[in-house]
């Protein structure tokens, strides 16, 4: 082909109707939006396709204010300084390329431009930040979080641990930020960064009327280091989340922290000798005689006595508050503990919602391991002496309260009959979130809880389809009730690590006085008079 012959095939192309000229394999290909020519063809005819792609970066665009040059021939001064001056373009893509110094510095200059993209940048530019360049702003900071994110994002989410040089970089960046709006952190324990972060942008909007919303949520309580957040003024204006508060500010997590700690007491001073049996039953002593059982006075105060940010400042507690509390000590103690709902009947007639908490246990010690239920609520009291007949209970002891406990997901567990299970689930599908939440904690690895679904209806549909294979799955949980021997050894254990003073005499009778404290009230409690199916076994 001539240059003549090229000259007259380019003239019949409207610019307008491209958006990318391109080398590719062909010596000159035409197709909807884009031309290319390979490279010795471009060579052949340097002039002419020169001359062509001056014109295309000059044409003034009404509609699509785009171009793409995936050719690093197309980035010579003379083409830059076309674009440039080309008011109606507002994105150039310098496809496969890397962008120079000297191109920015021209390209930079342009009053249009807001996009200048490339495949990489040279080490000059790597630190630039400037909004238009796409291969800094598109650039990853950390996993999940670019550049472009701390420009352009209203509600900016940055997740998981910093280093030093993020925490930095991300100071940094802000003050390119050209938007505001809220600024959120979440699995995060060093408070150190946050409130580093929070400070450079309190600092960038200290003149500024609006002012950007801080969240963090904190999942690890027991580690999470808030001692750098020590300006109550500024702490008002953090929200907070957790598992067991609603909304609150920095001032209020701090104030529930120290009165946690309190509560905990001189516990780690003895952790280290407890194994997980033994740290679950110190929590069930420490949670039931944490103050007596009272209500709030109306339904507009249920706050007081169920959330901690509330009920550890008020003299009110329920069964929920109970429950969260119990929960927020298994966290705080590496235990894995989750808050349930169960269903008390009163008479034949009436029941009532109750909440308490599923424990999963591995005891190497005891040799226990399975799914138990942990009451506190109806082993409440203001002794000094362990009360636990609520205590790691079996969905089968459970069923032999004479309050006719049932809690949802748990009791299914004790369910052997497969027409009788499938029953329950499909006529109460509420049990399945429950059930679910049992089974996905103690399958870690099966494949059926590894979907995921866009909604709960989806997600209800799927595990109703699969009751028989749940059915499987909850038989064959571990459940088997605890030996007394096995409370009389921690028990013991527990009172010799925290009164170490205690003479033996003294230790035995103390224990003595729990035990008999024990059958007395499991001859009050349960229908045939101790908890398990089998007589209950004297204190050695």
């Amino acid at each position: 082909m001539t240059d003549l012959e090229l000259q007259e095939k380019l003239s019949n192309i409207s610019l307008e109707d491209i958006f990318c000229i391109s080398l590719g394999e062909e010596d000159f290909l035409y197709q909807r939006f884009v031309v290319s020519f390979s490279e010795n063809f471009y060579h052949q005819h340097q002039d002419v396709i020169d001359t062509f792609v001056k014109e295309f970066c000059r044409c003034e665009r009404d509609v699509f204010h785009f171009i793409k040059l995936a050719s690093p021939y197309f980035m010579r001064k003379d083409f830059l300084e076309i674009i440039r001056d080309n008011s109606t373009l507002s994105n150039v893509d310098f496809y496969m390329c890397s962008l120079s110094k000297e191109a920015y510095d021209i390209l930079k200059e342009s009053s249009s431009l807001e996009h200048i993209g490339s495949q990489s940048v040279c080490p000059e530019l790597e630190y630039c930040y400037d909004k238009r360049l796409t291969a800094v702003v598109d650039r990853e900071i950390k996993e999940f979080l670019q550049v472009k994110n701390i420009f352009y994002d209203e509600e900016l989410s940055i997740s998981g641990e910093l280093t030093d040089k993020q925490a930095q970089e991300i100071c940094d960046l802000l003050k390119n930020r050209t938007v505001q709006g809220s600024i959120t952190f979440s699995r995060m324990i060093d408070g150190n960064k946050i409130k580093k972060i929070i400070d450079c942008v309190e600092k960038l909007e200290e003149n500024q009327e609006k002012k950007t919303v801080f969240n963090i949520y904190i999942e690890d309580r027991n580690h999470f280091s808030y001692f750098d957040f020590c300006d109550e003024k500024q702490n008002s204006r953090i929200n907070v989340f957790t598992r067991t508060d609603e909304v609150t500010d920095m001032n209020v997590y701090i104030q529930v922290e120290k009165e946690i700690t309190k509560l905990l007491g001189d516990y780690s001073r003895f952790a280290q000798e407890l194994s997980p049996f033994e740290k679950l039953l110190w929590i069930h002593r420490c949670v039931s005689s944490f103050r007596p059982y009272k209500k709030e006075e109306n339904e507009k105060d249920w706050k007081n006595s169920r959330l901690l940010h509330k009920l550890l400042f008020t003299d009110q507690i329920v069964c929920a508050g109970f429950s969260f509390l119990t929960a927020d000590f298994g966290q705080r103690l590496s235990l894995p503990i989750m808050e349930e709902y169960s269903m008390t009947q009163r008479d034949t007639s009436t029941n009532y919602t109750h909440m308490n908490d599923i424990v999963f246990l591995d005891d190497d010690k005891y040799d226990i391991h399975g799914v138990y239920l942990m009451d506190t609520t109806f082993d409440n009291n203001e002794s000094n002496i362990f009360i636990f007949n609520h205590f790691l209970l079996t969905p089968e002891e459970y069923s032999g309260h004479m309050k006719k406990m049932y809690t949802s997901g748990f009791s299914l567990l004790s369910i052997d009959d497969k027409e009788k299970f499938s029953n329950i689930i499909l006529s109460r599908t509420n049990e399945i979130l429950p059930l679910i939440s049992i089974l996905k904690y103690y399958y870690p690895d099966n494949e059926l809880f590894s979907v995921a679904f866009p909604d709960y209806d989806s997600y209800k549909s799927f595990y109703l389809s699969h009751v028989d294979t749940l059915f499987e799955l909850a038989r064959d949980v571990e459940v088997s009730p605890i030996f007394e021997s096995n409370f009389i050894q921690a028990i013991t254990h527990l009172e010799q690590v925290m009164n170490p003073t205690n003479s033996e005499e003294n230790l035995q009778r103390r224990v003595e006085a729990t035990m008999g404290f024990y059958h007395k009230r499991c001859r009050k409690l349960f229908e045939n008079g101790y908890r398990s199916f089998s007589p209950p076994q004297k204190v050695m």
